[in-house]
């Protein structure tokens, strides 16, 4: 399992299922999908909060509350520098759902294959 999430591993498929939901619903608004999306294409550097700001045009309160929100769900990573504040994608919380959403919900039955899932283009 990777840094971060293994205090919450969960104990039963209920936890479980109330785990991912928690965090699908953390990225079920458009403005954090933009986010993570600005994130993951920073990946490892990651970006300062300002940048964040910037590039995508929120409010410095509005921003603030949508990265809370990611971060109680360990879907990003804080690192402080200073007085700035740089944000990176838990690539590993990604790993973990994607894996979880794709073990228990497609592989009994089959109902897609990855290469279907994953296209990439050179």
């Amino acid at each position: 399992m990777f840094a971060g999430i293994e205090d919450m591993r969960p104990r039963s498929p209920n936890v479980d299922i109330a785990r991912y939901a928690n965090v699908l619903a953390a990225m079920g608004m458009a403005s954090r999908l933009r986010i993570m999306r600005l994130l993951l294409l920073a990946h490892t550097d990651g970006l300062v909060v300002g940048n964040i700001q910037k590039q995508l045009g929120f409010t410095a309160s509005n921003l603030s509350c949508h990265l809370k929100k990611l971060k109680n769900q360990k879907l990003v990573i804080v690192r402080r520098d200073g007085t700035r504040l740089w944000y990176s994608a838990n690539v590993g919380a990604l790993e973990e759902l994607l894996r979880f959403l794709y073990s228990k919900c497609c592989m009994r039955n089959r109902v897609f294959s990855p290469d279907r899932v994953v296209q990439i283009k050179a």
